[in-house]
């Protein structure tokens, strides 16, 4: 697979969940990244997504995994542009 086939298959799945930050969660875990429940709730304090070379950061998981989608979707057009 190549890096764009992970980060598109990785937005669809955020992107078609009704639970964007469990799924960001398990996508994280089994790419054998860690993510801490704790701090993924508070949504006072900036939490990171790192996930197929993107970066993501937002005030709690929601605003992480928010911010992670539009930085993938502007990458994914950036391998396009390139290919």
């Amino acid at each position: 697979m190549t890096e764009q086939s992970f980060l598109q298959s990785a937005v669809d799945a955020l992107q078609q969940s009704s639970d964007k930050i469990s799924t960001a969660r398990d996508l994280v875990v089994q790419n054998g990244w860690h993510w801490n429940d704790e701090l993924a709730e508070n949504s006072d304090m900036l939490f990171e997504i790192h996930l197929f070379g993107v970066a993501g950061v937002g005030l709690g998981a929601e605003g992480a995994v928010q911010n992670w989608l539009e930085n993938a979707k502007a990458e994914i057009d950036a391998l396009e542009d390139t290919a």
